[in-house]
């Protein structure tokens, strides 16, 4: 079904739940599907990680520490607004 979704996109946004630990183990997942999609395509959608929920610092257990390894990884700068 998430092929239906990112069929000829032009980019996509993963989005993380910052007071969520799965949401955020859960983006390698997303990653995969989304590279495996597009695996076979000389042009591939540029790729955004996006950490939500960043009002509820008191519940935060996602750290700007613990997210910069993955952004690292898909080459996607680590923003300010982490």
């Amino acid at each position: 079904m998430i092929n239906n979704y990112i069929e000829n996109a032009d980019a996509v946004v993963l989005v993380y739940d910052l007071t969520n630990l799965d949401s955020f183990a859960n983006l390698q997942d997303w990653l995969d599907l989304v590279n495996s999609r597009f695996a076979d395509e000389t042009k591939k959608p540029a790729i955004a990680v996006v950490g939500n929920k960043r009002d509820l610092s008191h519940l935060r257990v996602v750290s700007q520490a613990s997210s910069h390894p993955l952004t690292v990884v898909i080459s996607v700068p680590l923003s300010r607004a982490l």
